[in-house]
């Protein structure tokens, strides 16, 4: 079996980074359960959807990383640096506005790419509830989390590093 090369892994970081329109972060209420025990519902790799999904933000940055303990894009994976070249690292941030289901508890993300929303919708509009979604796209990454309350007083940011 062939294996992928970093450059092989770079070009198709490139090729997901073109399509950045599409990448959304969908988040979800999830399951109460998981609160009090989330290592009893684990992620598996062949899911395609959220649980509960309450609504989802289009990508608000994207780029090419690298691994850095100093570096200043923050991820639960670890700290990374920009790069103006292609890399098999590929950073996303998506960050959820305050008036973003302000009064829904969040326990689940996915990252979705090649999503589309229903024709019609207001030029400009980036937050989309599950309705206004023509098609979910692929279920890329998921994680799940105990819950919190959101309120109209807070930003969510959420940032992960993709390694292809």
């Amino acid at each position: 079996m062939a294996i992928k090369t970093t450059s092989g892994r770079s070009a198709i970081a490139k090729a997901v980074l073109s399509q950045s329109a599409t990448m959304f972060l969908a988040w979800g209420s999830g399951d109460v359960a998981w609160d009090a025990d989330l290592g009893s519902y684990p992620v598996t790799d062949d899911m395609t959807a959220l649980v509960a999904e309450v609504g989802r933000r289009m990508l608000t940055y994207a780029c090419f990383a690298t691994p850095d303990e100093g570096g200043e894009l923050f991820t639960p994976s670890g700290n990374f640096t920009e790069s103006a070249d292609p890399t098999p690292y590929l950073f996303a941030r998506f960050s959820f506005d305050t008036v973003d289901s302000p009064t829904a508890t969040i326990r689940e993300v996915g990252l979705f790419f090649y999503c589309t929303t229903v024709a019609g919708l207001p030029a400009g509009q980036k937050y989309f509830l599950p309705a206004q979604v023509e098609d979910p796209g692929i279920l890329v990454a998921v994680e799940r989390f105990v819950g919190f309350a959101r309120t109209s007083d807070a930003t969510q940011n959420f940032g992960f590093v993709i390694p292809l």
